[in-house]
């Protein structure tokens, strides 16, 4: 897990029991769980550049809510269905 300081958020990064790499901000009661779109080339947690890019996205809503921004697995077989990355996403 790495936590990174670059704005008033904490922003904390890592995998979750099952090996979806994330990254976490804001402290709000409420949580908020958003699945990154597209291909994930490296799969694990953004960093530097990208991770101030994608969590400047999230902000305003740092404020109030726990914000989880969490990618797929790598090397998804043949075959992996939707339903399988639900199944991946329920363990979070």
């Amino acid at each position: 897990m790495t936590k990174e300081h670059g704005t008033k958020q904490e922003v904390v990064t890592g995998y979750s029991k099952n090996g979806l790499p994330y990254f976490r901000m804001g402290s709000g009661q409420r949580i908020i769980v958003i699945f990154a779109g597209g291909p994930d080339f490296e799969h694990k947690p953004p960093s530097g550049f990208q991770l101030r890019m994608a969590s400047s996205s999230y902000k305003e809503l740092a404020k109030e809510y726990t914000i989880y921004h969490v990618s797929r697995r790598g090397g998804l077989p043949a075959g992996y269905s939707t339903r399988n990355m639900s199944d991946d996403y329920a363990v979070i």
